[in-house]
C-alpha cells in the first residue's frame, strides 16, 4: 500500500513539474520562432564632395538589406532611392537613401568653388603636349574666351596659325570643369567640310585634356592630355 502511495505521489509531483515548465518551454521555443527586425546599412558610398550645382553621382554606392528572417542582400543605390540632396548652397549637410522603409544618412559636402570651367584655366598661358600621331599640340585660352588651338609636327608653335574654337559650353561634368567649342571660322586652305571641333576638361590647375572630334562623322580624332608650360 505504501508503494503505491509513493507511486501517486511521484506522478501527481511529474504532473505539477510539467505543468509548471510547460509554459517555459511554449516560451522559449516561441521566441527561438520570433522574426527580426529588417535592417539597412551602408556597404559602399558613393561620391560626398560636390562643387556647386554639380549633379548628384551614386556611382559604386551599394546597400545590405537584412530581412526578417536574416537573409541578406546587396542593393544597388541609384538616384531615385537618394533624398534631401541640394548642391546649390555651399555647406555640409546629409542626404538620405531609403530602401524598404528603412533609411541610412549620408554626409556630403558642397564646395564653394566657380562654376566657370574658364576661370579655371589661365589665360595667355599654353598648354602643350604630343598626341597619338607625334603631333605637338599647344592650346591656349585668349583674353575674349576664345580658344586657340595649335598643331605642329616640330616642336614649336612658330609659324603656326592657330585654329580658332568660341566656348559653347561650360559645366561641370563627372567633377570635373568642362568646355564644349565650335569652330569660330574655317582655316584657310582646308575643305568646307573642316567642322572639327575641341571639348576641354580641366583636370586641375596644372593640367587640360583635349579631345578633337569631327562632328560629321561623330568621330573621336585624338585625346590628349596637356600640361601647363612654365
Amino acid at each position: 500500500m505504501d508503494k503505491t502511495k509513493k507511486s501517486f505521489k511521484s506522478a501527481i509531483l511529474a504532473l505539477v513539474f510539467a505543468l509548471i515548465l510547460l509554459p517555459c518551454a511554449i516560451f522559449l521555443v516561441g521566441c527561438d520562432e520570433e522574426k527580426k527586425q529588417p535592417t539597412l546599412t551602408l556597404l559602399s558610398s558613393f561620391k560626398t564632395v560636390y562643387a556647386v550645382d554639380e549633379e548628384l553621382d551614386v556611382t559604386g554606392g551599394k546597400l545590405l538589406y537584412t530581412d526578417e528572417n536574416g537573409k541578406s542582400g546587396t542593393v544597388y543605390i541609384t538616384a531615385s532611392l537618394v533624398t534631401g540632396f541640394d548642391s546649390s548652397v555651399p555647406g555640409t549637410r546629409e542626404m538620405i537613401v531609403t530602401y524598404k522603409d528603412l533609411s541610412v544618412e549620408v554626409t556630403y559636402t558642397v564646395k564653394e568653388e566657380p562654376m566657370s570651367s574658364i576661370d579655371k584655366m589661365e589665360k595667355n598661358v599654353v598648354y602643350a603636349g604630343i598626341d597619338q600621331f607625334d603631333l605637338y599640340t599647344y592650346v591656349k585660352l585668349t583674353d575674349d574666351n576664345t580658344i586657340e588651338y595649335y598643331q605642329n609636327s616640330e616642336a614649336t608653335m612658330e609659324g603656326v596659325e592657330p585654329i580658332i574654337f568660341n566656348v559653347i559650353e561650360d559645366t561641370i561634368k563627372d567633377g570635373k570643369h568642362f568646355l564644349k567649342t565650335e569652330l569660330a571660322e574655317i582655316p584657310e586652305g582646308n575643305p568646307e567640310r573642316y567642322v572639327n571641333t575641341i571639348e576641354i576638361t580641366v583636370v586641375d590647375d596644372k593640367t587640360i585634356n583635349i579631345d578633337l572630334l569631327d562632328v560629321l562623322d561623330d568621330e573621336l580624332m585624338s585625346s590628349t592630355t596637356l600640361t601647363k608650360m612654365a
